[in-house]
């Protein structure tokens, strides 16, 4: 018997350092890439003290500056505080802290997901290493949402605290364990708040899947609804509140001929589900595919209680990105970036299925392992083409910014440029224009 457990234990530490160098392996090359990445578009501007007409000469200094400023973003802009607070903040501390902070925040979704997938599992660095393929071959626009700064913290950070919020209710579902007290209490309504003020299409996704975890709660675990869990819901439908009634998306909406109340519209209604259409194309199409192949493959499993909690959160969170999608119907417009939190949404089911299949036929195992090699290995191809991209990105700007500040020190003010950056939309790399009146000119000029 203590020979069986030393066997037990060697085994788990070594699938901890597994999994360690696994985390370790893809927090390098995520940090290489934002290393190469450029600060670029927004990140200028929201590198200074925002307000409204964008024209303030001092960059954000302290926490005091980024307070007041996103008081004024809140106002007259938009109510995303907590990720353009984070996103000055970032800019605050310098390039190499925010390439180390961005690179870590993929990492930290992926093990999100891999702690959501491999509940009540051993340790396993497949699963880990599966999760952060998913998101870098099934997000649409993978490159923009986790490099370019400040859509990284629109879509990439809210996305990871929205998941690792949501990690805390389905950890309770599946075990039943987690005390309750007046701190966690607290602490959760805290949370929510945070959870709840991310993004406006998450945030109804995120209350729909708190509910419906309590829902299953009580009906499958039989038992009480802890404390926290409802302080939690009441501070993600608070934040939400705040995020959704901020005077600055009014403001801009009253500056523009678009409505929420448009979908009411019946031919305008029919273009935003065409749009939604095209959404669910690139964000849940290839999700939904492989997410129905795994499940014709666990329905094999023994009809064990287990097994059923397992089948019903991933149905849970598959549904979730639904509702994330539908809530766009009430925009006018969105761009595929928008989509990262709903194909995180869509990963995760596809992921917590793969991860409680079983591969113990020789046949499954070698099939299994196949593919992950094969996927693997056209991994490293395409991050190879991405490092020599952005590796001639980074010499491009730098190359400019050294000419810039030549210019400047030949008291030269009006600057051209006579080299230019072929536009790419899948990396959001694009120059500035030929007219000095467009506002990425602007406010390129004020950063340099």
């Amino acid at each position: 018997m203590n020979l069986e457990i030393y066997k037990y234990i060697k085994i788990n530490n070594r699938s901890k350092i597994y999994l360690s160098f696994a985390i370790l392996f893809c927090f390098i090359l995520m940090y290489i890439l934002n290393r190469f990445y450029p600060l670029f578009g927004e990140d200028w501007d929201y590198a200074y003290f925002w307000v409204p007409n964008g024209d303030h000469p001092d960059r954000v200094r302290n926490i005091m500056d980024i307070i007041r400023s996103q008081y004024n973003h809140y106002l007259y802009w938009g109510g995303r505080n907590i990720a353009h607070g984070i996103d000055q903040l970032l800019l605050m501390i310098g390039d190499c802290w925010h390439d180390i902070l961005n690179a870590l925040a993929l990492v930290f979704l992926s093990f999100g997901i891999y702690k959501i997938s491999n509940k009540n599992n051993e340790t396993n660095a497949f699963v880990f290493v599966i999760a952060f393929l998913a998101l870098w071959f099934i997000q649409p626009t993978f490159i923009i949402d986790t490099l370019w700064l400040t859509y990284s913290v629109n879509y990439l950070w809210t996305t990871m605290i929205i998941v690792w919020f949501i990690y805390f209710y389905y950890s309770y579902y599946r075990t039943n364990h987690l005390k309750n007290s007046i701190t966690r209490a607290i602490l959760f309504f805290i949370f929510g708040i945070i959870a709840g003020w991310t993004n406006e299409n998450m945030g109804p996704a995120l209350i729909f899947l708190i509910i419906a975890f309590l829902i299953l709660i009580r009906i499958d675990n039989k038992g009480r609804i802890p404390i926290w869990t409802l302080t939690g819901l009441l501070g993600v439908m608070l934040g939400y509140y705040i995020l959704f009634t901020a005077p600055g998306n009014y403001i801009r909406i009253g500056e523009s001929d678009a409505s929420i109340w448009d979908i009411f519209s019946f031919s305008i209604f029919l273009q935003r589900l065409q749009s939604v259409a095209k959404g669910f194309f690139f964000s849940l199409l290839i999700p939904t595919i492989i997410y129905i192949i795994l499940l014709l493959i666990y329905r094999r499993r023994k009809n064990t209680e287990n097994n059923r909690k397992i089948f019903r959160a991933s149905l849970l969170f598959y549904l979730s990105a639904l509702v994330a999608l539908l809530v766009l119907l009430f925009t006018p417009g969105f761009g595929r970036h928008v989509l990262f939190g709903i194909t995180t949404l869509g990963i995760i089911p596809v992921v917590l299925i793969y991860a409680n299949i079983g591969f113990k036929t020789n046949k499954k195992r070698f099939i299994h392992i196949f593919l992950f090699v094969l996927i693997f290995l056209i991994f490293l191809f395409d991050y190879c083409n991405k490092f020599n991209y952005f590796n001639n990105v980074d010499k491009f700007w730098k190359k400019r910014a050294l000419f810039v500040e030549q210019q400047k020190a030949k008291g030269i003010k009006d600057i051209i440029f006579t080299d230019y950056i072929k536009p790419d939309y899948h990396t959001g790399m694009y120059d500035i224009y030929y007219c000095t009146e467009f506002l990425i000119n602007i406010m390129y000029s004020r950063y340099y």
